[in-house]
């Protein structure tokens, strides 16, 4: 007969450390850059560009990560933008059909956008992700 192995205190608190660290939101902050890459629901970006010299209404991109895109998914993505002493807009990865307010985002200004997801749909013989909607918040 097999031995049963049962998992003692310390492979449980190990355990339940792991569980905890891959649960918890996590923050990436990129500087002087005009686009996030591989963004993923269980972190918060912040895009600092408030020392980044760009021209005027300058697009910036966001782009998650495409494999987060499939039926029946539903996720929420948070970031924060800080703008330097130009407008700047915010573009999103071709894949997702966006709807959103495109109107540029004030000078030495920082935002909060949250942006929640579900599912996709074919336009052509592509796939997209749908986007309920992007929410952006002014906050300082």
């Amino acid at each position: 007969m097999a031995e049963k192995k049962f998992l003692d205190i310390t492979g449980l608190r190990h355990l339940v450390r792991k569980i905890k660290d891959s649960m918890a939101q996590k923050q990436r902050v990129i500087k002087n850059k005009n686009y996030v890459g591989d963004l993923t629901p269980n972190e918060q970006v912040v895009l600092d560009n408030s020392q980044f010299s760009y021209p005027a209404n300058n697009a910036w991109w966001i782009n998650i990560k495409e494999s987060l895109v499939y039926d029946d998914s539903k996720k929420a993505f948070e970031f924060i933008i800080i703008t330097g002493a130009n407008p700047a807009t915010v573009n999103f990865s071709y894949y997702l059909e966006v709807k959103r307010d495109a109107s540029p985002m004030q000078a030495h200004s920082a935002y909060l956008f949250r942006m929640y997801c579900y599912g996709t749909q074919y336009q052509g013989g592509k796939r997209y992700g749908k986007v309920a909607w992007v929410t952006r918040e002014k906050i300082g």
